[in-house]
């Protein structure tokens, strides 16, 4: 799992997923938020929609809270939780190629 650390406010990387159902098919970052964050995200793959689903999520046991899901080409948006915690972005590739997606997601804290 992919992971934008507390004391990291950028990451900007371009990843690889194999076709669907074959190990790596799906990419997952983990971000911790605190009160007053909120995320920047735009995802790109470069090919049509429906190919790549992106989402961001939360987990809370086995309980799985969606808070955006998208499959267009390009997607772009600001997440602003509810509350601090561990929130994921998911890219999951839903065709039998393999799919280069490039993102950029940026934390933004609020000022005071």
């Amino acid at each position: 799992m992919d992971e934008l650390p507390a004391r990291v406010n950028r990451k900007a990387e371009t990843v690889t997923l194999p076709p669907r159902k074959v190990k790596g098919w799906v990419h997952e970052m983990k971000v911790s938020l605190s009160d007053g964050e909120s995320l920047q995200y735009e995802t790109r793959h470069g090919r049509d929609a429906n190919v790549v689903a992106f989402n961001i999520h939360r987990h809370q046991g086995k309980e799985v809270t969606y808070y955006t899901k998208d499959a267009r080409p390009v997607i772009s948006g600001t997440f602003a939780p509810p509350e601090s915690g561990d929130f994921y972005l998911m890219w999951e590739n839903r065709s039998d190629h393999k799919v280069d997606v490039t993102y950029v997601v940026q934390r933004i804290r609020a000022s005071r």
